[in-house]
C-alpha cells in the first residue's frame, strides 16, 4: 500500500506538475485541521452510514473543497531542469506519502479499509515520528527552487 501511495503521489507530480502535488499537500493540512474541529459527526448518524464511512466521507469532501480553493488561490509555476526537478518529484512524492500515512494512522479512521503492519503503525504512532511526518513535506515545498507566475 506505501508502495503504491508513493507510485500514486509521484505520478501525480509527474503529469500535473510540481504545484498541483504542492497543492495537494497543502490540502491535506487545511482538510486534517478542518476534520479535527468538524463538529458535527453526531449530525451524521442520522443517515444510514457507518461512522468510520461517514467520517472517510467528511473528511474528503473537506479534502477535495480545500483542493479546489489552493488550486485557484496559488499560481505559482516551478522552476523546472531534468535532474532537479524528478529528486524534487520524488521528495515531494515521498512527503506527500508520509503525510497520507501519518494521517490515516492518526486523525481519519481508515482501519476498516485497511491496517498496517504493527511495525508501522507502532513507528508513526510515536509523536516524534508523526511529527517528523507532518514536518517533512513542509520542509520540501520549502526548498523547492520557484518562480513566480502572474495571471
Amino acid at each position: 500500500v506505501i508502495a503504491a501511495m508513493l507510485l500514486f503521489f509521484g505520478a501525480y507530480a509527474f503529469f500535473f506538475g510540481k504545484g498541483k502535488i504542492i497543492a495537494v499537500i497543502l490540502a491535506l493540512y487545511i482538510a486534517s485541521l478542518l476534520y479535527t474541529f468538524f463538529p458535527m459527526i453526531d449530525f451524521v448518524d442520522r443517515f444510514s452510514l457507518s461512522l468510520n464511512l461517514a467520517s472517510s466521507l467528511v473528511f474528503g469532501a473537506l479534502l477535495v473543497t480545500a483542493l479546489i480553493a489552493l488550486r485557484r488561490v496559488f499560481r505559482i509555476e516551478y522552476a523546472y531542469g531534468k535532474i532537479t526537478t524528478g529528486i524534487e518529484m520524488l521528495l515531494l512524492a515521498t512527503g506527500a506519502t508520509l503525510l497520507c500515512i501519518a494521517l490515516t494512522t492518526n486523525v481519519i479512521p481508515v482501519t476498516f479499509l485497511y491496517q498496517f503492519s504493527p511495525t508501522i503503525s507502532f513507528y508513526i504512532m510515536q509523536p516524534y515520528t508523526y511529527f517528523f511526518a507532518l514536518l517533512a513535506p513542509l520542509l520540501v515545498v520549502c526548498l523547492l527552487s520557484m518562480r513566480r507566475t502572474y495571471d
